[in-house]
């Protein structure tokens, strides 16, 4: 009923107790998950390990208790890490030989358009080549090392083999799966695809899927659109009133696997129309900053009434100093040129009684402003 460590790396699920007598298990099996099991699974997982493991759920334990929550709560901390990236997670297949993996694979990354449409790419394969000045054997006689050691090889530092890089051609058929294994022309490694993720289409199995934004405008009046499709732009027409979710799908335009034909999938994204009410409605920043701007010009307008009541009062009083003066003045050329004065005292009176009132009227109006 036991395993070995090979077994374990193949990703053979076993009893609980007869996994726990091997020496060690891989990332699968510390977060207790199947080898083909899903980003969202193995996310699941990890989560459900962390929140019983973590120190602060077994402060209350032994010592004992405490060492094996850490040391399980680390183990599924460093299996996440490397599963829950794409790119390490299908190194770490390779290196454990799980989901198809060999150890000598190497990864090629493909385009969502280029694993739709296929085609040829390189694949750079690093080897070990062996060293031509020592012939493999790390040493030449009488030959210095870098660091000055008798006898080693100074163009391999004395490893007998160099790295190398091999350039091989790949063929990549129409609707490659995200972990295929293809052969590289004229080596005996193959490539594990990695198609990269794309900002304008997702796959499901052989349907690719693409959303379309639309106004609240467009999906009310319908028409026709132009959609981005893995082999160029289609035109699609929506009815009118078009809602939320609502979806068009176009025949044979998805991923081609030899015969069969997947479809495109456009799913309707409307844009949520702005209320009319809110249509024009200055936001709080803009409110505060335009009370700022009224309250300052209704400050230099209150600078500006005060510096003209101040203006006219001045004005005001001139005239009715002017006033005094030319009173004051008739009757001093009254007093020194007889000939200027009234030829009888009722004239004389009439005549101050005049500029009086019209003294009087001046400050009266003056004391109304």
């Amino acid at each position: 009923m036991g395993c070995d460590g090979r077994d374990a790396a193949l990703g053979h699920r076993t009893p609980r107790r007869a996994r726990s007598r091997t020496r060690w298990m891989n990332h699968y099996d510390v977060l207790g998950v199947e080898p083909t099991a899903s980003a969202r699974t193995i996310a699941r997982a990890h989560r459900a390990i962390a929140l019983e493991t973590h120190p602060d759920k077994v402060s209350n334990g032994t010592d004992g208790e405490k060492a094996a929550a850490r040391a399980r709560f680390d183990a599924a901390q460093r299996a996440y890490e490397t599963l829950r990236d794409d790119a390490r997670r299908m190194a770490y297949d390779s290196e454990m030989e799980v989901n198809g993996g060999r150890r000598d694979d190497v990864m090629m990354n493909v385009t969502f358009a280029e694993s739709a449409r296929g085609g040829t790419k390189l694949a750079v394969v690093p080897f070990k080549m062996t060293c031509e000045r020592c012939d493999g054997r790390g040493r030449i006689d009488g030959a210095k090392g870098e660091e000055g050691d008798e006898g080693v090889c100074g163009k391999c530092r004395g490893d007998g083999v160099m790295d190398a890089y091999y350039h091989g051609r790949v063929h990549v058929p129409r609707g490659v799966a995200h972990g295929a294994r293809l052969p590289i022309v004229g080596r005996s490694q193959s490539v594990r695809v990695r198609i990269l993720p794309s900002k304008q289409f997702t796959r499901d199995g052989m349907h690719v899927k693409s959303t379309l934004r639309l106004s609240a405008e467009q999906a009310r009046e319908g028409g026709f659109f132009d959609v981005e499709t893995v082999y160029g732009t289609e035109t699609v027409y929506f009815d009118e009133e078009t809602k939320h979710g609502d979806t068009k799908t176009l025949r044979g335009k998805g991923l081609e696997q030899g015969k069969k034909l997947g479809d495109h999938i456009v799913v309707v994204q409307v844009e949520r129309e702005r209320a009319p009410e809110d249509e024009g409605e200055p936001s709080e920043d803009e409110d505060d900053d335009s009370d700022a701007k009224k309250r300052k010009q209704d400050d230099e307008d209150d600078d500006s009434d005060a510096k003209k009541r101040k203006q006219d009062d001045e004005d005001d009083e001139d005239d009715v100093n002017d006033a005094k003066q030319e009173v004051e003045g008739d009757e001093d050329d009254a007093k020194e040129d007889p000939s200027n004065a009234a030829p009888d005292a009722a004239d004389l009176e009439r005549l101050l009684a005049e500029k009086k009132a019209k003294l009087l009227a001046q400050l009266d109006a003056a004391g109304a402003k």
